[in-house]
């Protein structure tokens, strides 16, 4: 019950931080200068690789890449871009498990199996 409430009291603080901040930053456009924007030109994602990193990423990515072709054009991203954000979100996703997996042998975290900490990491690692 205390964790509900802490987990509560962190959301709303978190919620009241976002909305000053937001609030700091001043207005959004306008509307017109959005309509703009979606009727500019967009630059197109043909270019070829022009470093042996991008060659892998763009390789890691492989078919991906090629289905969004269209949505890595309007989002102006080249396909190493693409990979390399996802192998991002698969580190970030792998973080937790990494974390149980490291805090198992101390005694820190013992409710939870090695075993299942390491499918959790592996699960959550090809989710993200």
């Amino acid at each position: 019950m205390m964790a509900l409430m802490m987990a509560i009291a962190g959301a709303l603080i978190g919620g009241g931080l976002l909305l000053m901040v937001r609030g700091a930053m001043g207005p959004t456009a306008s509307l017109p200068s959005f309509v703009e924007e979606l009727h500019r030109p967009r630059a197109t994602s043909l270019a070829t690789p022009t470093s042996w990193v991008d060659n892998v990423l763009v390789n890691t990515a492989g078919q991906s890449a090629e289905r969004h072709r269209a949505d890595l054009d309007i989002c102006e991203r080249t396909p190493a871009k693409f990979a390399q954000d996802r192998l991002a979100w698969a580190a970030i996703g792998a973080v937790p498990g990494i974390l149980v997996l490291g805090l198992s042998p101390t005694g820190i975290v013992s409710f939870i199996p090695p075993v299942v900490a390491l499918l959790l990491l592996v699960v959550v690692a090809v989710a993200g």
